[in-house]
């Protein structure tokens, strides 16, 4: 013929099939085998005929991740043409699967870890950033895949202080969560960390400030009330933090009175240690203040009064006992306090008789100083008598004599002069104290002569 009239037409393959495929992200798997159920021949003289699949969109920007892989997730598979020593015989309408039978699971994520976080109490910090060692890509194009810690218990009411703050202390971390652009190519079976990496330290207290104190000898009172400027929350949710202040040395015996009161003076005051619902997060390195304003003033010495004194003239004596009705302490342990009284004007020479000695009259009395173990826990403005109650009573005179006289008769002659044993004073300073006698009955008319003189005879004489 002169025509090619013997037409042996292409077979149309039959029974295509493409092979499921199951990788993991970022590991490269060939599309599934393609086979036939038609291809002639039998085993070891089968028709070369083959045809390679392909994943369906595998380049479309949307299935390709950060780092350039293919999503995880599952795809079509498609083959079109066919090759091979035999392909010219048979006919390829192509397949592409009806089920996505290429299957890219997630690739879990290896090597979590969150870093540890160190703050101060009050001080907001974030949880750790979290890490893992297989995400996939180059500096600059690695996948986006993002997860946040939390800190373990951070909303319980134990761990929260009165001031909503997270309370001093140590804590774990835990991660779930996995977010980003390329999040949904990997699987994160999330992290809880065996150390507890999170930590807040306690804050310092600042500010620290110990109120004034004033009080009087014997009065109690407290040490100041302690501040501070750093306790953290807003009226009515402030943290619970209070530190009590005592008085520098007040147990010291130097500074303890008689009657086991705090002396008079002035005081330095400390304060060491903090207490409270949230003292455990907070450090406190105490206060001494720089100045003694712990005061302690006088007691002023009331109902002071000097007992009165009765004595004789020359006979000396002490004045009048001072006492008071307000020194301190129970009997045998009273405070020590003492004021030494004197008579007003007593070395006025008004009142100095010529020996020497406080004329005889009444006499206010007077106090001024206080002295004593304890007087200087005490002020006193001084005290002076009302009335006259110092005494000196006149000396009753002793030994009184009168000196025995002769004369003539018509010789005017005195009486005898008078004596006393116990005029008060040594020679050249002795008092004057004189008495005259006369002769008794001198002028009764029975002892008168005619001529007017003293009859002779004998009298008796008397002061």
């Amino acid at each position: 013929t002169t025509d090619n009239n013997y037409v042996v037409n292409k077979l149309a393959l039959t029974g295509a099939a493409i092979a499921g495929v199951t990788t993991t992200y970022a590991t490269a798997a060939d599309a599934g085998a393609v086979s036939f159920t038609n291809v002639q021949g039998a085993v070891g003289s089968k028709d070369k005929v083959t045809s390679v699949a392909s994943i369906v969109d595998a380049n479309s920007s949307a299935n390709i991740s950060t780092s350039g892989n293919l999503k995880a997730g599952s795809y079509n598979q498609t083959a079109t043409v066919i090759s091979g020593d035999d392909a010219a015989n048979y006919s390829f309408a192509g397949i592409t699967t009806t089920d996505n039978n290429y299957v890219v699971n997630k690739l879990a994520l290896t090597g979590a870890a969150i870093a540890g976080v160190t703050t101060t109490y009050a001080t907001a910090a974030d949880a750790g950033a979290v890490s893992f060692t297989n995400v996939q890509g180059a500096v600059g194009s690695k996948d986006i895949v993002t997860s946040v810690a939390s800190i373990v218990d951070a909303n319980s009411s134990a761990n929260i202080s009165t001031s909503g703050n997270l309370k001093a202390g140590s804590y774990k971390q835990t991660a779930t969560a996995i977010s980003g652009d390329d999040a949904s190519n990997y699987s994160f079976a999330g992290i809880t960390t065996t150390d507890n990496n999170y930590v807040v330290n306690k804050l310092a207290l600042t500010g620290a400030a110990i109120a004034g104190v004033t009080t009087t000898y014997a009065t109690a009172a407290d040490a100041g009330a302690v501040s501070f400027t750093n306790v953290q929350g807003a009226v009515g949710s402030k943290d619970k933090v209070t530190s009590v202040a005592s008085i520098v040395d007040a147990n010291s015996s130097a500074n303890i009175s008689t009657s086991g009161n705090l002396k008079a003076g002035s005081y330095k005051q400390t304060a060491t240690a903090i207490s409270g619902d949230d003292a455990a997060n907070y450090s406190f390195a105490g206060i001494t203040t720089t100045d003694n304003n712990y005061v302690v003033n006088k007691l002023a010495l009331t109902g002071a009064a000097i007992a009165g004194v009765t004595t004789t003239y020359a006979t000396a004596a002490d004045a009048g006992a001072v006492s008071f009705t307000n020194v301190q302490g129970a009997v045998g342990s009273k405070d020590k306090v003492t004021s030494v009284a004197s008579i007003v004007d007593a070395n006025s020479s008004a009142n100095i008789s010529t020996s020497g000695n406080l004329k005889a009259g009444s006499y206010n009395q007077t106090a001024t100083a206080i002295s004593g173990d304890d007087a200087a826990n005490y002020s006193f403005t001084g005290i002076t008598t009302t009335d006259n109650n110092y005494v000196v009573n006149k000396l009753a005179l002793t030994g009184a004599a009168i000196a025995g006289v002769t004369t003539t008769y018509a010789t005017a002659a005195d009486a005898g002069a008078v004596s006393f044993t116990n005029v008060q004073g040594a020679v050249g300073s002795k008092d004057k104290v004189t008495s005259v006698a006369s002769i008794v009955d001198a002028n009764s008319s029975a002892n008168i002569s005619t001529s007017g003189n003293l009859k002779a005879g004998s009298y008796n004489q008397t002061a």
